[in-house]
This record gives structure tokens, sequence and C-alpha cells, in this order.
């Protein structure tokens, strides 16, 4: 039995050289930072700021991006969220990725977060020094996130 066994591995081997390696995979744009959000005045909630938070920047089709922040919140009462921004228009050249939009709706589980829409998106991307600023409003909050890959 192990003989048989031996033998159907072998068969099922390739003698021969894969000309054409797998690709590499992708360069992640994938970001770790600090996250600060300042109430507007009136708000009723409070400054917040947390470090070590990750954003990513994921092509979604061509000049597209979606943003992804698998875990955030922004004042110290929301529970920690996976969010996505989808959709974004890079408006850059080069290598560089730029993106903005007045209003937008996140998506929460896969699904539009229409309660807590997000304006004044601004993002930049810049490759000379790794890093991603992104800024935007959500409800009374001020967002400003900046990190390096």
């Amino acid at each position: 039995m192990l003989i048989a066994l031996l033998g159907g591995f072998a068969a099922c081997s390739d003698s021969e050289k894969n000309e054409t390696p797998a690709p590499a995979p992708a360069d992640k744009l994938l970001f770790t930072g600090r996250v600060e959000a300042t109430p507007d005045e009136g708000s009723r909630f409070e400054a917040f700021a947390e470090e070590g938070i990750d954003m990513e920047l994921q092509e979604a089709g061509e000049g597209l991006y979606n943003l992804l922040m698998p875990e955030i919140k922004f004042v110290p009462q929301m529970p920690w969220l996976s969010i996505e921004v989808r959709g974004l228009e890079d408006t850059a050249q080069g290598e560089a990725i730029r993106f903005e939009v007045a209003e937008t709706i996140p998506y929460f589980m896969g699904a539009p977060y229409d309660s807590f829409p997000i304006s004044n998106l601004r993002g930049e991307y810049n490759p000379s020094t790794q890093s991603l600023v992104v800024d935007f409003d959500c409800n009374t909050m001020q967002v400003h996130f900046a990190g390096t890959k």
C-alpha cells in the first residue's frame, strides 16, 4: 500500500520547472498611526485620541480606492467598529494617492451605515514618506489620522 501511495505521488509530480513564477503579492497600503478627534463647539462629546490605529487603502477598480478602518472609534463612548468608505476617486498623479469627498455613507458589517454620514473627507498618501493623512467630520467630531507603513 505504501508503494502504491508513493507511486501516486511520483505520478503527480511535475519534473519540469515552472518558468513563470507566481506574482509577488501586491504591496499593501496598510498604515498604523494616531487618530485624534476634536469636538465641534457645543458638542456633547469630549476630545479623543488613540495610538496604534490601522487604516488601509485597498484598490477598488481603475482609479478607485476603499478606505478601511478595521478598528476605530471617534469618542470614548463609541464602541470599536470596523468601518469602510467605498469608491474614493484618486485625483493624484504618479504614485501618490489623493481623494476628497463632500459627503459619503460609510459601511459597517457590509451594509451602509446611514446613521453616521462622513463629510469633508480628505486623504493623501505620500509615497516618498510612506505616510497617509486622512481628515473628516463625523457627527460633531473632526477626525484626523496620520500614519505610516
